[in-house]
């Protein structure tokens, strides 16, 4: 196992900074892994690393199947090569997502705002207008996640805005007293993580200073983002799996279901393409009522 920790800010470093490297690489060359997985951690410069190590340390037991690349986002951020060789766990500034701006057009969106041109979940009705792409509001996040992890399975790049989160959970002042609680905040994480198509996940902690128990959710955003990438072939080991054969006028061929009984998580095989989609549980219970589900027809 090894880390790599890449900064073109010279001047900038101070040497309590360099010690806290030095101190998370000694940690985790500890742990001579099977190298199976690569993550490469992208930190603002205004996080205090010192700070966000020291609470990463405390989490000893998730980091030795992986081999860590840490890089500055501001002075090198260049995610669509460094996604070649792992997935991108970013920590930006709303200033240094603006060097993002190709990967924020195409990511989706969790945030108290809906972003009108992005598929968003988490986003509160009262405080913009319901947007056009299919997208879960916080109401419906907290009724059922169903439909919020489907989205999350479908997208290569994740933004995870800190102020989707509760003020009670996040400590940011951009955060309102409704929101995302800190478990729900850690089962997107772990959800992404599980997403094997997944090539970016980033979170805008905003351009103020980070309040130490914000720092303590982003670090077990990161636990449990890993804990998935540990995780995420689960779901295609057979004996994991429960499969559903469902006949439908839209097909001579029955179509697939498949749940995972590890995850609870649903999928289907389209019929004319014979590819592998993610799905509800509801999708499937509507295709044996008669209904065709819109997942289905969009892909018709």
């Amino acid at each position: 196992m090894s880390t790599q920790n890449s900064s073109n800010n010279r001047d900038g470093n101070p040497k309590e900074l360099a010690s806290s490297c030095h101190l998370f690489e000694k940690f985790l060359v500890r742990y001579p892994g099977s190298q199976k997985n690569t993550i490469n951690l992208y930190f603002s410069e205004k996080v205090d690393r010192n700070e966000l190590y020291s609470k990463l340390l405390d989490k000893l037991n998730i980091y030795e199947n992986f081999e860590f690349n840490v890089f500055s986002v501001e002075n090198s951020m260049n995610v669509g090569a460094a996604t070649k060789n792992g997935v991108n766990f970013i920590i930006a500034s709303c200033k240094e997502l603006v060097i993002l701006e190709e990967y924020n057009a195409h990511a989706l969106y969790i945030s108290k705002y809906a972003d009108p041109h992005k598929h968003n979940i988490g986003y509160q009705r009262h405080l913009c207008p319901i947007p056009i792409k299919p997208s879960v509001s916080l109401g419906e996040y907290k009724h059922s996640k169903d439909l919020a992890d489907t989205l999350i399975r479908k997208t290569d790049n994740l933004l995870f805005d800190i102020n989707a989160v509760r003020i009670q959970d996040s400590f940011s002042s951009r955060s309102d007293i409704t929101g995302l609680d800190i478990y729900e905040a850690c089962s997107i994480s772990r959800s992404a993580g599980l997403s094997s198509d997944l090539q970016s996940f980033c979170i805008n902690i905003g351009d103020e200073d980070l309040a130490g128990g914000t720092e303590d959710l982003i670090t077990l955003m990161l636990w449990y983002f890993i804990e998935g990438r540990m995780n995420q072939d689960i779901d295609t080991l057979p004996e994991n799996n429960i499969t559903y054969l469902v006949q439908s006028d839209i097909s001579d061929k029955a179509i697939e279901f498949t749940k995972s009984i590890i995850t609870g998580r649903w999928s289907f095989k389209h019929p004319n393409d014979g590819k592998v989609y993610p799905c509800t549980e509801k999708d499937y219970n509507d295709l044996i009522q008669g209904d065709i589900p819109d997942i289905i027809l969009a892909l018709h």
